[in-house]
């Protein structure tokens, strides 16, 4: 009898202890903690598209050491030509944009659905060094693209486009 009447007590106490257990404890603080600002990733070093030309073709190991494992932003790129590749896996056209003597490859193919020779881009990439040993064109890869001027234009202008 006694057993049953002190487990009766304890069951209707529990829940004010555990209560008051919660507020005692600094569940209920007024102190706020301001969180701390720590990027992802360093920002993208800001270049131009001479400036990297240049440094490679004067001296392709420095030039390397330089902006090789960097990512770089590259301003106001006009795209001088749109370059279609043989198709990938799922039969979709890989795209790069020219210009200037440098090779675009875009993160994501649907980044390039909509441009357009003459568009203006902010690019953001990394290099990759030379296309082959002629030395024919200097590869940016990994690229996220920005229109900055250019116009799509309406659906129907995009029929066969590539």
């Amino acid at each position: 009898m006694l057993y049953s009447k002190s487990k009766k007590v304890v069951i209707s106490v529990m829940p004010f202890a555990l209560s008051a257990l919660f507020v005692l404890t600094g569940c209920q603080s007024n102190q706020q903690l301001i969180p701390v600002y720590r990027p992802v990733e360093a920002p993208p070093l800001e270049v131009t598209l001479d400036q990297v030309l240049s440094d490679y073709i004067s001296d392709e190991e420095t030039a390397n050491i330089t902006y090789g494992g960097k990512r770089l932003l590259f301003s106001n790129i006009e795209v001088e030509r749109i370059k279609v590749n043989n198709m990938d896996d799922y039969d979709i056209p890989i795209v790069h944009i020219v210009s200037n003597g440098v090779e675009f490859k875009p993160r994501f193919e649907s980044d390039t659905t909509f441009i357009r020779e003459g568009f203006v881009l902010d690019i953001i990439g990394e290099v990759d060094g030379w296309f082959g040993a002629a030395k024919r064109y200097l590869v940016v890869k990994n690229c996220w693209v920005k229109v900055v001027e250019g116009d799509a234009g309406s659906a129907s202008d995009w029929e066969d486009i590539y």
